[in-house]
């Protein structure tokens, strides 16, 4: 879905089934805009596939309110419960002011269901570098449920300065620990429901007053955790965006095969580029990106290419100045982005990984407790690995 207005514009990206799940956080950036009569929010939309959902929402600053009608204060409740048929949404706003908690007293609430909900979250608008003056954009994105999250994450920069870039990270357990670009000390720990932004300066290129699209950055966290990305599609600060990122993994598809009309944005011009997040056993000359009737050079490619510091495993591209309609195949995993602008207006997407993360339930028969109880999980898999407290059992590598 791509929309805009006069100044701003945002696009969203359907994950499918992949989007359907009971356990979800509330995510996006931490709002910093000073300009408190423009309208700034976060928002959260919920929608049911089955009647007789109940739907609580908690978790958030209890100092937090949301709108109710022409009141933009009416809810004042520190959980909400909400009952849905198949086909209902329920949309909850936060907007704020100069003191208003709702700059980030949203961001990581529990969103929870008594069955598969659908899950969008946005801002509309926002800001994210309030050094550089009065200026906004809207961002907005759908998420995936807590259960199919990775540990994994590769960034790419858009056309942003340091203030714009940075990934925000979201945690669902307690003692998340947050690595970057391979380092061995945390950057971070946060708790369940905690965030952390992880500052611009960490991508493989920064600037504090120009454009370095293209850099890049390896989060790992210690466990599964939400990723959102804000950046921009140029220096400017009223061209933000929110991407929420898939983790990487060895089953993301070789094949993104329609981006329609990479320049059009709901009717606004803007300048098309990707994003290639591609495995290093692929070959630059396998990577084919078509666009139009015109198919990007080996040469752009190699010379667009950077190297992943933190994993060897993965390599990074941006090829920019793309028209029509866009493809890129491969011979092997690739994850594929888009970003752009025109004048005041900037959009960004995701578009892959999230229909391939691999789901893994444990069930416990028993009391919990062990040894009294059996822990097993989803089958299927080719290797397994438990561990206790953080110690891996030796010799146990089945499902049970």
């Amino acid at each position: 879905w791509r929309g805009k207005s006069a100044s701003q514009a945002s696009s969203l990206t359907s994950k499918g089934r992949a989007a359907l799940g009971t356990s979800f956080k509330w995510g996006g950036v931490p709002n910093l805009g000073l300009d408190y009569a423009i309208g700034y929010n976060a928002a959260l939309g919920i929608m049911a596939t089955e009647d007789g959902t109940t739907v609580e929402i908690f978790g958030y600053n209890p100092n937090s309110t949301f709108r109710l009608g022409a009141n933009a204060a009416g809810i004042t409740a520190d959980a909400l419960t909400i009952t849905l048929n198949a086909g209902q949404t329920y949309v909850l706003e936060a907007p704020f002011n100069a003191s208003s908690p709702n700059r980030d007293g949203w961001l990581g609430a529990s969103i929870t269901s008594t069955k598969n909900i659908a899950v969008n979250i946005g801002e509309m608008l926002f800001q994210t570098n309030p050094a550089s003056g009065i200026g906004q954009d809207a961002g907005m994105d759908q998420i995936i449920p807590e259960n199919t999250l990775g540990k994994e994450y590769v960034f790419i920069r858009g056309n942003g300065v340091d203030a714009m870039e940075t990934p925000v990270i979201v945690a669902t357990r307690n003692d998340t620990k947050i690595y970057v670009n391979g380092a061995t000390t945390p950057i971070a720990t946060l708790n369940n429901g905690e965030y952390y932004v992880i500052p611009g300066t960490n991508y493989s290129s920064s600037s504090t007053t120009s454009s370095v699209p293209g850099a890049n950055m390896y989060v790992f966290t210690s466990h599964e955790a939400y990723a959102f990305q804000a950046l921009a599609g140029a220096a400017a600060q009223n061209t933000g965006d929110i991407n929420f990122v898939a983790p990487v993994n060895c089953l993301l598809s070789s094949t993104v095969d329609y981006i329609p009309t990479i320049t059009n944005m709901a009717g606004m011009v803007i300048n098309g580029g990707v994003t290639i997040v591609a495995s290093i056993a692929i070959a630059d000359e396998d990577i084919i990106v078509k666009y139009g009737s015109s198919q990007v050079s080996t040469a752009t490619l190699i010379a667009a290419k950077t190297a992943l510091a933190g994993n060897p495993n993965w390599k990074t591209y941006y090829i920019s100045g793309l028209t029509g309609d866009v493809s890129v195949a491969a011979n092997g995993p690739i994850a594929v982005g888009f970003f752009g602008f025109s004048g005041a207006a900037g959009s960004s997407g995701y578009f892959s990984g999230f229909e391939t993360i691999p789901t893994l339930n444990v069930t416990v028969v028993g009391d919990g407790c062990l040894p009294s109880s059996v822990l097993t999980a989803t089958p299927g898999f080719t290797s397994y690995a438990w561990y206790n407290s953080g110690v891996l059992i030796a010799g146990a590598t089945a499902n049970t």
